[in-house]
């Protein structure tokens, strides 16, 4: 602001009352300005959609009037006013002239205030933060180590334990496993579910075994099985894909064509990595179908 006092006044040797009164009152005014915004405060009085302040040292309206007040109310609506010293209702409004949130002001909060001329408007320099309900929620909790903050409802939350139990023998509706913990859980429960190996098929293959003699035959489906090769009429030799531990495996086979007449099949060599068999009943005879299966081994 510019100071009104005049520093031509009094002349020298020509002193008139009127100029030391007047200079003595702009220094006044000019004060009361400065002790409103730096230590002087007034408590309101009013509602809490109409706030009143009342300084002892009226100020005057003018461009850039910086106020400070203590909130008497919370205010509960977005367009409160405020009154100062008679002067007229003016609106309070944030710093981009929008309209302040319910809760902007609190009871005993101290609030600035700087006085807009153009929009004939108090603007509010200082609100209080708002939070909305969800974040009220959460900070509503009480945090503590190995608990995590959830929402129960929409405004609403609690807390959850923050377990590490590899069994899953904590059965809670509010307690949270760690990663750690259930992927412990889970491959504790596969490696109890996957049967020895022992108990399950090494290898099998379903082939067409029509082909030509010193060939591989056709494979229809199989697992750990490289190839079937005719070794003669109704003599195969399956190879596996890796290798047996040892040449006890299990085999089972048998074989049929598409008349569906089943042929006698015999075990002839098992070795780690392959096994021969024959088909036919009497003589060896080529098999549309031919079947293995091995266990072990």
């Amino acid at each position: 602001m510019t100071s009104s006092i005049d520093a031509t006044k009094p002349q020298t040797g020509t002193a008139l009352t009127s100029s030391v009164r007047n200079n003595f009152s702009a220094a006044k005014d000019e004060i009361n300005a400065l002790q409103r915004m730096a230590t002087d405060k007034v408590l309101t009085t009013g509602t809490s959609i109409a706030y009143v302040a009342t300084f002892a040292n009226a100020p005057t309206l003018t461009e850039g009037l910086r106020i400070t007040v203590e909130a008497s109310v919370t205010n509960t609506s977005t367009t409160p006013t405020l009154d100062v010293n008679s002067t007229g209702a003016k609106t309070i409004v944030q710093e981009d002239g929008t309209p302040i949130e319910v809760g902007n002001i609190v009871l005993g909060g101290y609030y600035d205030l700087v006085y807009d001329a153009t929009g004939t408007v108090w603007v509010l320099m200082n609100p209080t933060t708002v939070l909305d309900s969800e974040l009220s929620a959460i900070a509503s909790v009480t945090s503590a180590a190995n608990k995590v903050p959830y929402f129960t409802g929409s405004g609403t939350a609690s807390v959850l334990d923050y377990i590490d139990d590899d069994s899953m023998a904590t059965a809670s509706s509010t307690a949270l496993s760690s990663a750690e913990s259930i992927k412990a859980y889970i491959d504790a429960q596969v490696a109890a579910a996957v049967p020895d190996s022992d108990s399950i098929a090494s290898s099998w293959v379903t082939f067409d075994g029509t082909g030509t003699t010193g060939t591989n035959m056709t494979i229809y489906d199989s697992f750990n099985v490289a190839n079937v090769y005719k070794v003669g009429t109704g003599h195969y030799r399956v190879t596996f894909t890796g290798t047996l531990a040892s040449t006890y495996a299990v085999l089972t086979d048998c074989s049929f064509n598409g008349t569906a007449t089943l042929y006698q099949s015999s075990v002839g060599t098992i070795q780690t990595t392959y096994y021969e068999f024959v088909t036919g009943s009497g003589s060896l005879v080529d098999v549309d179908y031919g079947i293995g299966v091995t266990f072990g081994g």
